[in-house]
């Protein structure tokens, strides 16, 4: 299980929501800012933004100061694609952003096109409107445009990996494209990703599963207890880990898959812990970091672009932070107040009985634990702050009077030793 650190990118001024589409291996995002586009907000305006080295920048547009952009994905050389309205009809283009500079990369002879994804050789797979008005796959690689499928009545590559393999939908089912051979893919409605060992996510023709598929077999269907609907992988990297979304009686809901963990996880722990609920899913990176949006628990808020890094946590911490395991984290509790264990720099709340602990007030001191030996900064401040909030909520309450009793933690007389199962953060002097 996976314990996800839930960082808000925020929005820049003058906007009032953002969402994240892409992020590649050094965790730089690509996603996009809205505005209202005027006093009722009848419609958005979007504009593409990178988010790198804890800096937002707006991408700008194809189409001067009040024309939208947005982007879609980013490579390992930080190149973006996407596309922005070019024009007084507001019709769209792809476009490559790199090295500052954001160029129209054309049509196959019609008025828009769109970029979907690009590989580490900077190849470019989208869709763009031919002279006759029909919708056909591309792929853009030095400077040229290429029509995938010139005989399809209508096409779209969505995924493209570092072996020119190009995936997509054609005439309502799936394809996959390379060295100018185009493949059938009947096991698929819709192809969207392909990762660099050819393993292809999308959603299945047979009831709209959510699979993986190698060779137009499906190997993986990432169904699970209670999301039996419809669903679809979106981001497939190497591993081979996956998100996606399936649809259940509450509506649609994000979803992360690993193979090699046999896990599907609909939770994302650590998100509501951080005081936010996910609302899109987006994309994956080869270290098995996810980006999309998120909203405050609370409901009091617009959505923010999202970064959520996984921690892999050893069966005794998890079981703590999970609530499983109540004799464990007694164990914790009675480490923290008797000074053999310290738990990051956190004591009991004052003025509280030592025999009575706030069960929040010890997951924020763990996770204070946690903080304090990451030593990427971004990862630990947000680490931090979701410590900080456990904490502050559990002293609140205690102030306030409001500590129900199923919330509260008695000290136990756990044996110390409970704590050698696993990784539980010592001091030097234990």
């Amino acid at each position: 299980m996976k314990w996800y650190l839930t960082s808000s990118l925020g929005v820049l001024p003058g906007y009032t929501s953002s969402v994240a589409v892409g992020v590649n291996a050094a965790g730089d995002i690509v996603g996009n800012l809205l505005r209202p586009a005027g006093p009722r907000g009848a419609f958005s305006i979007r504009r593409a933004f990178l988010f790198s080295q804890s800096q937002m920048v707006e991408l700008g547009s194809l189409g001067g100061i009040n024309s939208s952009s947005q982007a879609w994905s980013i490579n390992d050389s930080g190149q973006i694609v996407g596309f922005s309205a070019q024009g007084p009809n507001f019709d769209y283009h792809a476009f490559l952003y790199s090295n500052g500079q954001m160029t129209d990369l054309g049509t196959l002879g019609g008025a828009g096109s769109r970029a979907h994804a690009i590989n580490s050789a900077g190849d470019i797979a989208g869709a763009a409107l031919t002279r006759t008005g029909a919708r056909h796959a591309f792929l853009y690689s030095a400077g040229q445009m290429t029509d995938l499928t010139p005989l399809s009545g209508d096409s779209i590559a969505w995924g493209l990996n570092d072996r020119g393999q190009v995936v997509g939908e054609s005439d309502g089912q799936g394809f996959v494209w390379e060295s100018g051979q185009l493949e059938s893919l009947p096991a698929l409605r819709t192809a969207v990703c392909i990762n660099n060992s050819g393993q292809i996510g999308g959603r299945s023709t047979i009831g709209n599963k959510a699979v993986i598929s190698q060779h137009n077999a499906i190997t993986d269907e990432l169904t699970f207890q209670g999301f039996a609907g419809p669903g679809i992988v979106l981001s497939l990297n190497s591993r081979p880990a996956a998100i996606g979304t399936a649809e259940a009686q509450g509506g649609t809901v994000p979803f992360v898959w690993d193979r090699s963990e046999g896990i599907i996880d609909p939770d994302f722990y650590g998100v509501r812990d951080a005081g936010f609920s996910l609302s899109t899913i987006s994309a994956i990176n080869s270290v098995g970091q996810v980006v999309g949006g998120i909203v405050p628990s609370n409901a009091a808020g617009l959505a923010t672009a999202c970064l959520l890094t996984p921690i892999n946590l050893d069966p005794p911490l998890r079981r703590v932070l999970m609530g499983e395991d109540e004799e464990l984290l007694k164990a914790v509790y009675y480490m923290m107040t008797h000074g053999g264990l310290l738990v990051g720099s956190h004591r009991p709340i004052p003025g509280a009985p030592l025999e009575r602990l706030h069960k929040d007030f010890v997951m924020g001191a763990i996770l204070t634990g946690i903080a304090s030996v990451i030593s990427e900064s971004d990862s630990r401040e947000a680490v931090a702050n979701a410590a900080s909030k456990l904490v502050f909520e559990s002293a609140r309450k205690f102030a306030e009077g409001k500590m129900p009793e199923e919330e509260i933690i008695q000290r136990g007389a756990s044996q110390p030793d409970r704590l050698a199962e696993g990784a539980v953060f010592r001091d030097q002097n234990y």
